[in-house]
């Protein structure tokens, strides 16, 4: 150091205090911010949408996404109400025997335009199958055949040409 100079001072805010970096930050305007405490917060699950969900096949985790609870707490709010969680009540509902009603009526619909879902119906319900394979097959047997006819009918060719 250069005696009679001083050194650059630093360009910037000063050093806050040690009071200062415990205080808290104010609000230096705009939306305030809101302070919740989530866990406390008691979600409501309402039985009867439980039971509409679950008929047209949804998921413990799908309803439990629906109401923004856990799978848990889903299945300890049926125990609660219902008396039973949520597998055995699925299966008391017949494991989603309307979902599956609609599921078919929506493919029988479809089908009355789209040809693939029409041909993979039929081989659901109505036992239909491809036939390419036993096509090929029997296309690669009739080819054999009339080679070995061919065969024979140049032996006799071959006959009647020399003995004549």
């Amino acid at each position: 150091m250069v005696k009679g100079k001083e050194p650059p001072k630093k360009l910037g805010r000063p050093p806050k205090k040690k009071e200062e970096k415990n205080a808290e930050v104010k609000n230096k305007g705009g939306r305030p911010k809101i302070q919740a405490n989530w866990d406390r917060i008691q979600k409501e699950v309402d039985m009867n949408q439980v039971l509409s969900l679950i008929e047209i096949q949804a998921t413990a985790e799908e309803i439990a996404g629906f109401f923004r609870v856990s799978a848990d707490t889903l299945d300890r709010r049926l125990k609660e109400e219902l008396g039973c969680g949520f597998a055995e009540l699925k299966k008391r509902l017949g494991d989603g025997a309307k979902g599956k009603a609609s599921l078919r009526r929506a493919q029988f619909k479809m089908a009355e335009t789209n040809s693939t879902m029409a041909i993979w119906l039929g081989k659901q319900y109505l036992g239909q199958t491809d036939h390419e394979k036993q096509t090929a097959d029997a296309i690669s047997s009739a080819a054999t055949g009339i080679i070995d006819a061919a065969d024979k009918m140049s032996g006799i060719f071959h006959e009647i040409e020399s003995g004549a």
